[in-house]
This record gives C-alpha cells, structure tokens and sequence, in this order.
C-alpha cells in the first residue's frame, strides 16, 4: 500500500514545486524499472528500454506531474484543477498515441471525425500486448497498490476498447505469464 505519509505530502505541494518534480520523476524511473525487468524476464529488452520514455518529454511530465504531484487535484481552486486537467487531457493523448503499448494507439477512427469509436479496432501485435500487461503489473508494484494484473483487468475490463483477438491474448498472457488464475 501507498504510504499515508507520501500521499499527503503529495497532495499539500503547490504545482509544479521542485518537491513535486522530484516525486514524480522518481515514480516514472521506479515504473519504468520494474516494467525493464519483467520485460527482460520475458525476452522483450528493447521494450523494456524504450517502455514510457516520452514521459519524459516536457509536454507529458509537466501536466502529469502537475495532476498527480501536487494539490491540483485537490486544492479549492476549480479554474487552477481545470487548466491543468485540459493540459493533462493533451499530455495523454500524446502519450497514447507515442506509445503503442496502450489500446487507443490501434483504434482507427472513421473519417469524419465522429467523437463516438466508429471505425475499426485493430489486432495489438502480441509484442505490445504483452508489454501492456506488463505496464499494468509495473504500475501496480511502482505505485505499491498491492493489486495484481488480473485484478486491475477485471476491473477495468468493460473500459478496455480491444479487438476479440487482442483480449483473448491479455486473457491468456494473465493467465499463463503471470500465473493469474483469477479470470472467468
């Protein structure tokens, strides 16, 4: 579990303090070293490498850590939490779409630009999924929630935009890689 004590340090720093860059540099580095190593452990070394390093691009850290390293979130100050949620909102989106190990980096929008998923899901290539669950297993430890892959994807299963073939590989990836046995 989280350290009380971290969580409100966190959540009583002004934006962007060095303290709350400093924070969150070190949860990025923690994540990303514990993605490295299971990515290793399953012959995925150069995703392990490359696995999150746009966060570390200025238009990512500095919304991201503004939104969850400081008391953004949970200030008084509505207009402050709005202007740093629209920037986190452009933060993401780069992110997703940087990196190919999220879901929405492989949904085709249909032309015309419908805000509605129209269009096609495509198939993640195995490599990307199973780096994807492995981003889930790393934030888990990173983050010391205590919660397993499995539990976070039933969880969050029915927000999960995949493709039949993609969500049987996550299935069978939990299952069979992790040693979770906890799926229907």
């Amino acid at each position: 579990m989280k350290l009380a004590t971290e969580e409100k340090l966190k959540n009583s720093l002004k934006p962007l303090s060095p303290v709350s860059l400093a924070l969150y540099f070190s949860y990025v580095v923690r994540h990303k070293w514990q993605v490295f190593k299971l990515c290793v452990k399953h012959g995925l070394i150069w995703r392990g490498l490359v696995h999150d390093l746009s966060k570390f691009l200025p238009d990512e850290f500095f919304p991201y850590a503004k939104m969850f390293y400081s008391n953004v979130r949970t200030g008084e100050d509505k207009a402050a939490y709005a202007k740093a949620n629209a920037k986190f909102e452009y933060a993401w989106l780069k992110h997703i779409h940087r990196n190919c190990h999220h879901p929405q980096y492989w949904i085709l929008p249909k032309n015309g630009g419908s805000v509605h998923i129209e269009g096609k899901i495509l198939d993640m290539p195995e490599l990307y999924v199973k780096e994807m669950v492995i981003d889930w297993v790393g934030a888990a430890i990173a983050q010391k929630t205590g919660r397993k892959a499995s539990d976070w994807y039933l969880l969050h299963k029915d927000e999960l935009t995949l493709s039949e073939n993609t969500r049987k590989l996550v299935e069978r990836f939990l299952e069979q890689i992790f040693g979770d046995n906890k799926l229907p």
